[in-house]
Parts: C-alpha cells; sequence; structure tokens
C-alpha cells in the first residue's frame, strides 16, 4: 500500500495518458538549477555495499514514476527511517532537476501537520539531487476507499463513527492543510485520494506537491496543461486563470470520489475524459448520496469558479456543518422516505405517512434551524398535505395547513379556494333542499294548522245549520244573508289566522291551505251572489259549493299531498248524494270538512311515524 501511495510522489515531471494519473509538462531549466552547487552533499549507500561514512542508506524501493523515484532509506546520524526522492534516469535529469528543486521548496516552505515534513534537500557524490523528506507509515487514501474492512479505519474520527463520516474527517484535514498553503500563496492543482497518505495513527498528509505553483505565477492564466485529467478543474483544461478555487474544484471532485467510488470525469478515452473536465456538468445523485454533500460537490465543482466555495475553508466548515448536524440530516432523511412512501400508499396509510414526515422534518429543524433539505421538506409536506385534505374535502383542515405555509404556491391556494366554493354551492343546494322539505313537510306547525282546520270545519258546519231554516222556508232559493254568511265565516276566521301567523306561514303546506281555504270562501260568496241573482235554489247552491272544496281539495292533492284526494272523493259524493238526499244536505256539507281534519291527523301521523323510523335506536 504504502509503494503504490509513493509512487505517485515520484510521478512528477511526465506525461501519461491514464486519465487517473497526473500530467506534468517538462520546464525548462530555470534560476534553480543555479543553486545546485550550494546544496551540501550527503553519503548515500545501498544495501550493504553502503560504506561507514554513508548517512543515508537506501533500502527498498517505495515508488516510481516516468522522472522520479521514492526509496526508503536508514538515516544514521538520526538512527531513523526516512524517504528519499530523487531523479530517476539521467537523460532527463534537466527536466527531473527543475521538478525536484520546485517541489522540494514548496514543501519546504510549508510547516504544517498535513505536509509531510522535508528533512533534507542535498547532492549525492554523483551530483544528483536528494529530497529526504519523512517516511509515513501507512497508506494512501485511495487505498483505504478500496479497502473498506482496513484496520486504519478504526484510527480515523470518532469509534462510532460511520464510514461516510470518518472520509468526510479527512477531506477536512486535507481542506485545512490547503487553507494554510492558499495562505502562503501555493496552490497544489493536484488532489486526490492517491495524492492523500494516512498515517498508522490516522495522521493525513497531501502529497505530490510536484506540479503545486504560486499564485502569483498561475493567476493570469497558463497554457500548461497540468494535473489529473479525471479530477482537473475547467480552467486547468482551457488554460484560464487558476487561484484558491481551483483547488476548491479539486476538493469537490474528490468529495465526489468519496460518494460515489467513481471519478468526476469519465469517458471511454483520454480525449473524452478531457472534454467532460472542460465542460464540467453538473452530477446526478442517486438517494444513497446525502442531499446537502452532493450539493455541495456540485456547487464546488461548478464550471464557473465565482459559484464555488470561496476558499478551502468554506468548504471545511461546510462540511464540518454537516458533520455537527447529522442528527438533524438524518432525521429530515428519514422525513424523507417516508414522505417519498406516501405518494403511493393507500388514503389511510397516506395520511399516516404524512404525519410522520411532517413530524420528522419539524424535528429535524428543531435540531438544526438552518437545515435546508429539512425546510425544503416540510415545505414539500405541507403541501401535499393541503392535496391530500383538497382530495378529502376536508376544507377546515386544509385551510388550517395551508396557513402553516410561509409562502404558498398559488396553484395551492387556487385548489383551496375551488373547493370553498364547491362546499359553499353544495351547501346552498342542501340547505335549499332542506327549506324544500320543510316547505312540504305536513309535520311543521301540524297543532297549529289542525287546531285552524277544527275552527274551519266548525264555523262552517255552524255556518251550514244556520242556513237550515232559510232553506226550509217557502223561498227556497238564495237570501241576501247567506250571501254575507262567507264573509262573516272569513271574519270569523281572521283573528285565528292572525294569532297563528307565524306558524301557519312557515312551510307550504300551511300557507296552501289557508290560500284554498280563502278561495273556497271567495268562491262561495261569488256563487251565492251569482244565487241570489238568478234566483237558484238554495239546495243546488251547496251542492256546488261541495263541487267546489271537492276542486280545491284536488288542488291541494295535486301540489301537497295525495291524501287530499279523499277530500276531494268525499266532496263530489256528498254533492251527489245532497242531490239525491236534500234533507241530508247539512250532514252532505260537514262530511268532506270532517274528512278533511282527518286527513290533516293522518298527515300528523304519517310525520310522526317517519319521525320514529329515523331516530337512531339505542
Amino acid at each position: 500500500m504504502l509503494e503504490s501511495a509513493y509512487a505517485q510522489l515520484g510521478s512528477a515531471a511526465t506525461v501519461k495518458p491514464d486519465p487517473d494519473q497526473t500530467v506534468v509538462r517538462a520546464h525548462p531549466p530555470d534560476e534553480f538549477s543555479l543553486q545546485l552547487a550550494r546544496l551540501p552533499i550527503l553519503q548515500v549507500g545501498s544495501g550493504e555495499s553502503a560504506g561507514s561514512t554513508a548517512d543515508l542508506t537506501l533500502t527498498t524501493e517505495l515508488g516510481a514514476g516516468g522522472m522520479g523515484v521514492v526509496y526508503s532509506a536508514t538515516q544514521h546520524s538520526l538512527a531513523r527511517d526516512v524517504a528519499v526522492k530523487c531523479v530517476r534516469a539521467p537523460e532527463v535529469s534537466q527536466s527531473a532537476l527543475h521538478a525536484l528543486l520546485r517541489e522540494a521548496r514548496l514543501m519546504g516552505s510549508l510547516e504544517h501537520p498535513g505536509v509531510i515534513p522535508v528533512h533534507a534537500l542535498a547532492l549525492d557524490p554523483q551530483g544528483q539531487p536528494l529530497l529526504v523528506m519523512k517516511r509515513i507509515e501507512g497508506t494512501s487514501w485511495q487505498g483505504l476507499l478500496e479497502a473498506e474492512q482496513h484496520p486504519l479505519w478504526a484510527s480515523i474520527a470518532a469509534p462510532n463513527a460511520s464510514l461516510l463520516e470518518r472520509n468526510l474527517a479527512i477531506l477536512m484535514q486535507v481542506a485545512n492543510t490547503l487553507s494554510f498553503a492558499h495562505s502562503r500563496g501555493i496552490v497544489h492543482r493536484d488532489i486526490k485520494p492517491a495524492n492523500i497518505l494516512i498515517g498508522s495513527f490516522g495522521e493525513v498528509y497531501l502529497a505530490d506537491w510536484g506540479i503545486a505553483a504560486k499564485l502569483t505565477e498561475v493567476a493570469h492564466g497558463t497554457t500548461e496543461r497540468v494535473g489529473t485529467p479525471s479530477f482537473m478543474a475547467p480552467e486547468m483544461v482551457v488554460g484560464g486563470a487558476v487561484d484558491e478555487r481551483t483547488d476548491v474544484y479539486l476538493l469537490g471532485a474528490t468529495l465526489h470520489f468519496v460518494l460515489t467510488r467513481s471519478a468526476r470525469h469519465t469517458g471511454d478515452s483520454l480525449r473524452d475524459v478531457v472534454m467532460a473536465a472542460a465542460r464540467s456538468s453538473q452530477a446526478m445523485y442517486d438517494d444513497s448520496v446525502p442531499e446537502l454533500l452532493g450539493q455541495l460537490a456540485n456547487q464546488a465543482t461548478a464550471w464557473d469558479p465565482r459559484e464555488r466555495p470561496a476558499s478551502a475553508r468554506e468548504f471545511r466548515d461546510r462540511l464540518a456543518d454537516y458533520l455537527k448536524h447529522r442528527s438533524s440530516i438524518a432525521l429530515a432523511e428519514r422525513a424523507r422516505l417516508r414522505l417519498s412512501g406516501a405518494l403511493e400508499a393507500p388514503v389511510l396509510q397516506r395520511r399516516k405517512l404524512l404525519l410522520e414526515a411532517r413530524l420528522g422534518f419539524e424535528e429535524a429543524l428543531r435540531e438544526w434551524p438552518l437545515n435546508l433539505a429539512a425546510k425544503r421538506g416540510l415545505s414539500e409536506t405541507l403541501g401535499m398535505e393541503v392535496e391530500f385534505e383538497v382530495e378529502q374535502r376536508s376544507l377546515a383542515s386544509a385551510q388550517a395547513v395551508l396557513t402553516e405555509l410561509q409562502d404558498p404556491p398559488a396553484e395551492l391556494i387556487a385548489k383551496v379556494a375551488a373547493l370553498a366554493a364547491t362546499l359553499a354551492a353544495e351547501a346552498e343546494e342542501r340547505e335549499a333542499a332542506k327549506l324544500q322539505v320543510r316547505e312540504l313537510d305536513p309535520s311543521v306547525a301540524r297543532r297549529n294548522r289542525t287546531l285552524f282546520v277544527a275552527v274551519v270545519a266548525g264555523l262552517a258546519t255552524l255556518v251550514v245549520f244556520l242556513m237550515r231554516s232559510s232553506r226550509r222556508n217557502e223561498v227556497p232559493h238564495a237570501e241576501p244573508h247567506t250571501i254575507l254568511l262567507p264573509l262573516l265565516l272569513a271574519l270569523a276566521l281572521a283573528p285565528v289566522a292572525l294569532i297563528l301567523r307565524k306558524d301557519l306561514w312557515r312551510s307550504a303546506v300551511n300557507r296552501r291551505m289557508l290560500l284554498i281555504v280563502g278561495v273556497v270562501l271567495a268562491s262561495a260568496t261569488v256563487l251565492r251572489g251569482l244565487a241570489y241573482l238568478a234566483k237558484t235554489d238554495i239546495n243546488q247552491m251547496l251542492m256546488f259549493e261541495l263541487l267546489s272544496m271537492g276542486t280545491a281539495a284536488a288542488v291541494l292533492a295535486i301540489t301537497l299531498h295525495r291524501a287530499f284526494l279523499w277530500v276531494a272523493l268525499c266532496s263530489t259524493v256528498c254533492a251527489l248524494l245532497a242531490q239525491q238526499l236534500p234533507d241530508w244536505l247539512e250532514v252532505f256539507y260537514v262530511m268532506p270538512l270532517v274528512c278533511l281534519a282527518l286527513v290533516n291527523g293522518l298527515l300528523r301521523n304519517a310525520a310522526q311515524a317517519s319521525a320514529e323510523v329515523s331516530r337512531p335506536r339505542s
């Protein structure tokens, strides 16, 4: 594992077609070459051939690149193991020399726990430069990511931390190291898991500073194409200005690798990978990736540097926020699962899942009020609750939930308003139907109506028997006072109708009966007037009155209740009998009145029976 990690350190100043490998352009020698003469000379040997005067004894090769090689060595003066990096081949020594001196000076200027300490920069007896560094006991982060059961995981982060939390802890330390480097005006330009070493006690080192550069050298743009294509930022491909946000991009690409175990840019060929890096399209993450981390990865790898986090420190703080509030985030994620399940659930189950999702998002926000995912989830849940209550036609519940939305969509407001209008219209229809039923309900004010009918029947009977003497005198035709009798009857009924007016006008049944009574009295008055003028026989006149009463009862049967057909039939039969048996005319005249009272009683009893049937049984 360590050999593969140090192999990256030996890859500086070489060109490789693999998109996962660092691409470096060779540079001509500059003023650094002039300082070779000032470097001290170290006595170096290897294996058994090392002399007694050699301070460094090279033992095993840890890794090698196109122009550099890293060895494990023993430093006898301090009795310790070190790592020694040197040029690989004499024919590329000028390019390798430049890269090695540059890397050594940059690393030497960064004294930070996250940078591998440089012990010395010297020449071997043959005049070739040597970079002596701390020997790291451990493995690369790439190796850890490929071996989730590696024992080194136990030394990273808290004992109960998840694998993702341990990876984020590593990335945060890398961001800390970069933040320090940026404060010294240096950008790394090749951040990836393979260039991050994990020590045996959980130490995190950002290695391979071979293509690092000073901001003053790259701030105005460069035509160099250096870096690892599968991780590179767009400006590294097109030759734009490079600054701290370029390293932020690489942090985002590394986070993408941690979340998906795949490189940020992929393709079937190196050209495809480079083109993908130039486009830097937003990644689509599935539900296994925490939403906030997916957002951070996409924001950090935005094509426009201005849309990325402004610094490595801000990137680190965003990771710290995630770890600090992971309990709230976990609550929101579980609530999101319930919300997703509610979409396809049956009605009863949907209400339960929506309630659980809502409570979950609210609990997440209580723990962390700035949890954007929980805020958005709560808003979606409330919106779904409103739609659910609208579907269930529960206006009060829909309006109550709608008031909890800070900025409810216009469409949702329209749905609730439409439901309110629909229910109001239905309520009006029901009220109209109730009113219609009430209008035709014979049980409304039935006692006062019965009283009024009894008074009508009694007075009419009295009037008929008062006419008996007139009917039997020597002048059998209608007399003037007979015309006045219906009017007197109406005047006698007027106080009764006035007293009972509130009840008698409460329904169509009562109003129509009053109207019919008035029509019958009016028609009786007219008939008697005509009978008087025509000198009609009183018996004939009363028979016509019976027929008019039957006609009025038939009207009631058609407009109110068919039970009044009995009154109409009784009146017609009595009129015919009165013609045949004139001596019993008074009796025949009273019988329809009695029938009317009986029918009214039957209507009352029918109403009571209906009430008994509809009454709930205990």
